[in-house]
C-alpha cells in the first residue's frame, strides 16, 4: 500500500498527515503550549495546511492521537465535528482529554535533568496559569476508537501498527509502518539533537517503551516535537 506523510510544523509542535489511496489520517492536532508568547490553540493554522494539502471532510477517515497531552489533543473535538471523522486514543489517556483539569496536565512535567528541574521550578506559576486556562477552554471528548497496543491501520489504507509506549503519559502510542517509518509522538524529541523525551510521567516506563521501540526496524523518525530525522 503506498503512502505519504506529510509533515505539519505548527511552531513547536507537530501534526502529520499520512496520505493513502483510501484517505487521509491526521496525526495529532496541536494545541497551547507552556512557553508560548501568546496563548495558542493553533486552529487556525492547522486547518489552513490541511486545506494546502488537499485534506477534505471526504478524505479524512481517522484522527489518531499519539497521547492526550492537551498540546498534541487540543484541537481534536472541533475537528472531528469539522470533518465528521472519528478519534482514535488509547484509553489510559482518556482521563488527559475528559474531565480535564490543571493538575493532570501538570502531571507529565517532570524531569530527569537537574538544569531542566531549576528552570521548571522558576516558571511553575507560568505554568500553572497557562494550565489553568487550558482545563477552562479545552473541548472535552471521549474518543470513538480505543487503541490497543499492536493494533493494525491496514483497513485505512497504510500497513503499519500501533505500539503502545507508556512512559511519556500512561497512553502514549507510536504508529509503525511496515516500511520503516516511525510517528514517536512525545517519546522522542528533535529540539537540539534526536533523544528520549526530557520529561515524562514514568521514567522507568518510558526507558521500557524505548527498548520495546528497537525491536522495530525504524529507517526514519517523526517526533513530535522537532524535524524529522533518519534512526541511527
Amino acid at each position: 500500500m503506498n503512502y505519504e506523510i506529510e509533515v505539519i510544523d505548527l511552531q513547536g509542535v507537530n501534526s502529520y498527515l499520512i496520505k493513502t489511496e483510501k484517505g487521509d489520517i491526521l496525526v495529532d492536532t496541536g494545541g497551547p503550549m507552556f512557553l508560548d508568547k501568546e496563548y495558542n490553540t493553533r486552529r487556525e493554522q492547522l486547518i489552513k495546511e490541511l486545506e494546502k494539502l488537499g485534506c477534505t471532510k471526504e478524505k479524512l477517515q481517522l484522527i489518531i492521537l499519539t497521547h492526550g497531552d492537551c498540546d498534541h489533543s487540543y484541537n481534536a473535538k472541533y475537528l472531528s465535528e469539522m470533518y465528521d471523522a472519528p478519534i482514535a486514543l488509547h484509553k489510559d489517556d482518556v482521563y488527559l482529554v475528559n474531565q480535564l483539569t490543571s493538575e493532570s496536565i501538570m502531571k507529565s512535567c517532570n524531569y530527569k535533568s537537574f538544569a531542566y528541574r531549576v528552570v521548571m521550578k522558576f516558571i511553575k506559576p507560568l505554568m500553572k496559569k497557562v494550565s489553568e486556562r487550558i482545563a477552562t477552554e479545552f473541548e472535552e471528548f471521549l474518543p470513538n476508537v480505543l487503541i490497543e497496543d499492536e493494533m493494525r491501520l491496514d483497513t485505512y489504507g497504510v500497513e503499519a501498527t500501533l505500539l503502545l509506549l507508556p512512559g511519556h503519559t500512561k497512553g502514549s502510542i507510536a504508529i509503525i509502518t511496515d516500511q520503516g517509518d516511525c510517528i514517536v509522538g512525545d517519546t522522542y524529541a528533535n529540539l537540539k539533537k534526536p533523544q528520549i523525551a526530557m520529561n515524562a510521567l514514568d521514567f522507568k516506563q518510558l526507558t521500557d517503551s524505548v527498548n520495546k521501540l528497537s525491536a522495530y526496524s525504524i529507517k526514519m523518525m517523526y517526533p513530535g516535537h522537532g524535524k524529522p530525522y533518519v534512526k541511527a
